[in-house]
C-alpha cells in the first residue's frame, strides 16, 4: 500500500514547497526495505526500481558520467529532482547490495600432485 501510494502521488509530493513529508516516507520505506522479508523487500524493490527508471528517463547518464560515480556531490551539472533523490539512492544501494545473494568463494589452488584445482569455500566471512 505505501509503495503504491509513493508511486502514484510521489510526484505531487515532490512539488510542494515542504517536501519534509516525502523524506519521511522515503525513509519509512527505507527501513522497511531493510526488513529480512523477502516478499516485503521484493515489494520494496518495485518501487525504488521504479523511482530509478523515472529518474533516469528524466535525466540520462551523459556518455562521459559513470553511473558508479552517483555518490559524488551534488552540483550544478546535477538535476534537481536527483539531487533530491541522491542521499536516499545511496542508502538504497546499500541496501540492496547488503541483499544480494553472496556468491559461492572459489580457490584456485596447488594440490599434492601438483595440479591446479578448485577449492570452494562454504564461509565467506573468514577469508
Amino acid at each position: 500500500f505505501f509503495c503504491q501510494f509513493l508511486k502514484e502521488h510521489g510526484s505531487l509530493l515532490e512539488k510542494q514547497s515542504n517536501t519534509e513529508p516525502l523524506l519521511k516516507a522515503l525513509h519509512y520505506l527505507l527501513l522497511i526495505s531493510e526488513v529480512d522479508d523477502t516478499e516485503i523487500s521484493k515489494i520494496c524493490l518495485e518501487y525504488w526500481n521504479a523511482l530509478a527508471t523515472d529518474l533516469y528517463r528524466e535525466s540520462p547518464f551523459s556518455s562521459t558520467a559513470s553511473p558508479l560515480f552517483m555518490s559524488r556531490p551534488v552540483n550544478s551539472g546535477t538535476p534537481a529532482r536527483l539531487g533530491f533523490y541522491q542521499p536516499v539512492l545511496t542508502k538504497v544501494r546499500y541496501i540492496m547490495i547488503s541483499k544480494m545473494a553472496k556468491p559461492e568463494e572459489v580457490l584456485v589452488v596447488e594440490n599434492d600432485q601438483g595440479e591446479v584445482v578448485r577449492e570452494f569455500m562454504k564461509d565467506t566471512d573468514s577469508i
